[in-house]
Order: C-alpha cells, then sequence, then structure tokens
C-alpha cells in the first residue's frame, strides 16, 4: 500500500450534520443575493454615469452654441466657467480668466457697477450696460445677472448673461421695423374689410334709392303729360272757343281724370323723396364727423334701415319683433358698421336655403339693450362658434370674405362696454348685440 493511500485510508470522513448543512446554503444564498444587487447596482450606476454624460453633453451643447456670452462665477466671485461667445467676444482665452476675479473680465473704470452687482448679488440685474475688456476696445455689453444657489440653498454664484448694445439696438430697430409694417398691413386690412363692407353697402343703398326714384321718375312722366294737356286746355280755353268744343276737349283729355290724379301723383313723389331724404340722412349718420361720438339714439331704426340696405335684389323674408324704439348710448356710425356686419352675415348664410329669412328681435334689460340677428340657414359648427371671432377666420370661399368683420365689430362693442354673443338655434345662427343705455330718451 503506498503512502498516499495510506494517509487517505486514515483521514476521517468530513460530513455536516442537518442543521449545519442548511446554515451553509442559507449564507450561500445571500452571498449570491448580495452579488446580484452589487451588479445591479453596478448597472444602475452605469446608466446614472450615461445619464450624467448626456445631461453633461446637453448643457456644453447648448453653451458652445449661445449666441450670447456666458460667465458663471463662485460664490467668492471668481470665474468659473465661461462660454465659446466670451471667447468670440472678448478674444480673451477662457484660461486666463478662469478662477480669476470676475472684474477681470471687465474694463477699470466699471468697478462701481460691479460692486453694486455682488454687493446684492441674490436678486436678478437686468439690462446693466458694461465695458467687457478686449484684446482692443472696449465692447459694451447689456448684462443680465441671476443667482444661483445649491440643493441645500446656500448661495453659490453669479450667472451673468450678455449681448452687445450694437446687436440689440439692431434688434430692437427690426422688432420696431416688423411692427410697423404689421400695423400697416393690419390697417391695410381693416380698410379692406371696410371697403368690402361699403361696397356692399353701396350696392344696397343703390337698390334703395332705385325704388322711390323710379317711383318719382314715373310720376314726374305722368305729370309732364298731364301738364301738356292742362296747357292745351287753357289755350282753348282762353282763345275763346265754344262752349260745345270746349266740353269736348274736356271729355278727350280727360281734364277731370287728371285733375284727379293730381294731388295723389304729388303726394306720391312727395314720399318717394322723403324716402331718399331718410336714406341720405342715415349715411349721413354712418359717415359723419358725429358718427365716432357717443350720443343716445334709436337702435331698432338703425337696424330697419340698415336691413333696407342690406336686402337689396335678395328675396328675403323679413320678420320684425322689434319695439318701435330701442335706445342706446353709442356712436351711431361704429354701431351701423357692425348692425350691417351682422346683417350681411345672416344674408350671406342664406343664399342657398329655399325660403330665406331673418329675424330681428330687441329689448331692454336693466341697464343695456340687446339687438338679436337671427337666421334660419345652416347653423354654425360647434367647433367654429370659438373661433368666428378671431381675425382672419372666415368659413367663406377664397375672396369672398376677410375674416375680419366679425373680430372689428367685436373690438368696436368690447371698447363701448358693450358684448357680442353668437349661438346655434333649431332653425339656424343667432348673434346678440348689447349695448348700454344711459338713462331715458331726451
Amino acid at each position: 500500500m503506498s503512502e498516499t493511500e495510506s494517509a487517505a485510508k486514515n483521514t476521517p470522513e468530513f460530513s455536516l450534520l442537518p442543521e449545519q448543512e442548511s446554515v451553509w446554503i442559507e449564507v450561500i444564498y445571500q452571498i449570491d443575493q448580495a452579488y446580484a444587487e452589487l451588479v445591479q447596482t453596478q448597472v444602475n450606476l452605469e446608466a446614472s454615469n450615461e445619464e450624467l454624460a448626456k445631461a453633461r453633453d446637453f448643457l456644453v451643447n447648448i453653451q458652445r452654441h449661445m449666441s450670447d456670452l456666458l460667465i458663471v462665477t463662485s460664490a467668492d466671485a471668481r470665474v468659473i466657467q465661461v462660454n465659446q461667445s466670451f471667447e468670440r467676444l472678448s478674444g480673451l482665452s477662457p484660461d486666463t480668466v478662469v478662477n480669476q476675479p470676475l472684474e477681470s473680465c471687465f474694463e477699470l473704470g466699471e468697478e462701481n457697477k460691479l460692486t453694486r452687482l455682488l454687493s446684492n448679488n441674490r436678486v436678478i440685474h437686468r439690462d446693466l450696460e458694461i465695458d467687457l475688456k478686449t484684446g482692443g476696445s472696449p465692447l459694451r455689453l447689456s448684462i443680465n445677472s441671476s443667482p444661483r444657489f445649491e440643493a441645500d440653498g446656500a448661495y453659490a454664484g453669479l450667472v451673468l448673461i450678455g449681448r452687445p448694445i450694437g446687436e440689440l439696438q439692431r434688434a430692437y430697430k427690426e422688432l420696431e421695423r416688423a411692427h410697423q409694417e404689421l400695423v400697416q398691413t393690419q390697417q391695410q386690412l381693416i380698410h379692406a374689410e371696410k371697403m368690402a363692407s361699403l361696397g356692399r353697402l353701396v350696392a344696397g343703398v343703390a337698390h334703395e334709392m332705385n325704388n322711390p326714384f323710379s317711383f318719382v321718375f314715373a310720376n314726374l312722366h305722368i305729370l309732364e303729360t298731364y301738364l301738356e294737356h292742362l296747357t292745351l286746355y287753357l289755350t282753348r280755353l282762353e282763345a275763346g272757343r265754344s262752349p260745345t268744343e270746349i266740353e269736348t276737349l274736356r271729355q278727350g283729355l280727360p281734364i277731370a281724370k287728371l285733375l284727379k290724379d293730381l294731388k295723389p301723383l304729388i303726394d306720391g313723389s312727395l314720399e318717394g323723396t322723403s324716402r331718399v331724404e331718410d336714406i341720405i340722412a342715415g349715411l349721413k349718420q354712418f359717415s359723419s364727423s358725429q358718427a365716432k361720438e357717443r350720443v343716445q339714439f334709436d337702435l331698432a331704426k338703425m337696424a330697419r334701415t340698415a336691413l333696407g340696405w342690406v336686402k337689396g335684389k335678395l328675396s328675403l323674408t323679413f320678420e320684425d319683433k322689434m319695439p318701435p324704439e330701442l335706445w342706446v348710448w353709442a356712436p351711431p356710425g361704429q354701431i351701423n358698421q357692425v348692425v350691417l356686419n351682422l346683417l350681411q352675415n345672416a344674408a350671406d348664410a342664406l343664399e342657398n336655403q329655399d325660403q330665406p329669412r331673418i329675424e330681428l328681435e330687441a329689448g331692454t334689460k336693466g341697464e343695456e339693450s340687446w339687438l338679436m340677428v337671427r337666421d334660419f340657414g345652416t347653423g354654425i359648427k360647434e367647433s367654429d362658434l370659438s373661433k368666428i371671432w378671431e381675425p382672419f377666420f372666415t368659413t367663406k370661399p377664397i375672396g369672398q370674405g376677410t375674416g375680419l368683420g366679425l373680430a372689428i365689430s367685436l373690438g368696436i362693442v368690447e371698447n363701448l362696454g358693450g358684448s357680442i354673443k353668437a349661438q346655434n338655434h333649431p332653425g339656424g345662427a343667432e348673434f346678440i348685440l348689447t349695448l348700454p343705455t344711459q338713462g331715458e330718451r331726451g
């Protein structure tokens, strides 16, 4: 028997008791669990490091591409970071300013401004004008300064962002130019809307005036013929013609009917001219220099007149549910423009309807008077109810509307302390105009 075999034979056999075996199994399990947790912690750390790297790269990328100068200081007012715009504008290398006092970035003579900034460093400073030190002539900057704090709230330093005054002046000039162009464009669009409204108004007024003019013109033709007959009759009568001849002439002209028709013809002509006079008076109210002054006027009368202008040659059925008078306190010309726009929109909504109909209803509630323009068209889409007041929004075909009518009307009415509301009813849409009423008529 060899020595090795002899040793193995003489070595006692190692064995664990059952309770010892369970302890070792638990220890091995705890070691495996701890190792798994360490691996997971390592994975989480690597993920966090990757997120931190991305965040750092993101911030570095922002700083690199900032057009404005950036300076970050420590709590003791030393520079700890600058961006590429600082280097570009100043001509100084970051290495020459980092860890240096903030004053080293700016020209001598700016100490007072920096002292005020640093002594009151926990508030935001805006538009501080200061000279940046460069390799040549100083560069005037407009600086905004904000404090920065640690997570525990402790003061950590300043963040300064600046831009050359020249660039700001150019930017302000560009902004002012763009603003002026916008104002001019807005005025042109408002003028275009007014001209479009005026075109519709002229067409309606022309039709309204054509009716009484035609009536008066026809009456004048008849009166001219009657004048010829009367002249002939009187001439023969003065010539001493025989009674038989005069009677024959009287029956043939015929003088009796002529005399009977004279007063109705004259009354009708006067009525026609009176109608024209009313239309002209309405136009004066719409366009006179006093049209922008607040006065007390009859809104119901204005609405009836405006409806006649809008109606024109359209085959509209009009139902008047307004009281005989409805007094409001407002500039007549501006309100006439609003009412015309509401009526024109109602008429446009009825273009393809078999039985186009508009209702006007009005009343007074407290210290306000209201006018409702109700059409029986297709109504307004629910999604469009909030948009119709926006400038340039229109549901009309291209070329038939600027989308400014309601926006202008809303602005006019709200400036007067009134309101306009739009809603649908079972048969179409309705707009409610509300205006203040000042006391009793008088």
